[in-house]
């Protein structure tokens, strides 16, 4: 049994390797562990993805103390307004 699963193994093997060959893809085989290494290397897009998250931060605060918010500009307004009133 343990040799038609090898046999079994070694035609997988094969023909993996002729379809890597066949369409040019040949590549070192990597381990799990070193693609996710190499992913987590690759900074390329970082500074988007800090943008990104430095956004939905603001968005979710805007939207979290939207009421204080708008309070505090009807005040702040207010003022401006009632202090150039007095000035023209």
């Amino acid at each position: 049994m343990d040799k038609e699963r090898r046999e079994k193994m070694e035609k997988e093997k094969a023909a993996v390797e002729n379809y890597k060959e066949a369409t040019g893809q040949k590549r070192r085989a990597m381990s799990l562990w070193k693609r996710l290494c190499f992913l987590g290397k690759d900074t390329e897009g970082a500074g988007v993805i800090e943008i990104v998250l430095i956004l939905v931060v603001l968005i979710a605060l805007v939207i979290l103390f939207k009421e204080q918010i708008m309070d505090l500009a009807d005040l702040i307004f207010g003022d401006i307004f009632t202090k150039a009133e007095t000035v023209f």
